[in-house]
């Protein structure tokens, strides 16, 4: 992977599609404008570190090669979007952690790993 500097709001699957529903339930107003909500968990931290946390958290034994492929010229180094009105509006908050979440993938996909049971938040 590269080297991991990228910051980004890590997010399980699961949160992000409660997210999506709750706003699809959301009663429509008198505006015709097209309401945005951002769905992020407030784990913002590097890549880097976010994939080390997991290896670490189930534990995974990887052989991880920081910095093996260059960035993508197209890549921005920070994206982190403001969830104040998802949170206000849809009562929406983020349930499982990313160690979570990987690790249900992990044993749907690979159900002869034996893992260590993260925290969910």
């Amino acid at each position: 992977m590269s080297a991991g500097d990228q910051v980004r709001d890590h997010s399980s699957v699961n949160d992000i599609a409660r997210g999506v529903i709750a706003a699809a339930l959301q009663p429509l107003d008198n505006t015709t404008s097209a309401r945005i909500f951002n769905l992020r968990t407030g784990d913002t931290r590097p890549l880097r570190e976010m994939v080390c946390s997991v290896i670490d958290e189930l534990p995974l034994h990887i052989d991880l090669r920081l910095g093996a492929r260059p960035y993508s010229s197209q890549e921005p180094m920070f994206t982190v979007a403001d969830s104040t009105r998802t949170r206000e509006q849809l009562g929406w908050n983020p349930q499982e952690s990313v160690g979570h979440a990987v690790l249900e993938l992990a044993r749907t996909s690979f159900p002869s790993l034996d893992l260590n049971q993260p925290t969910l938040r």
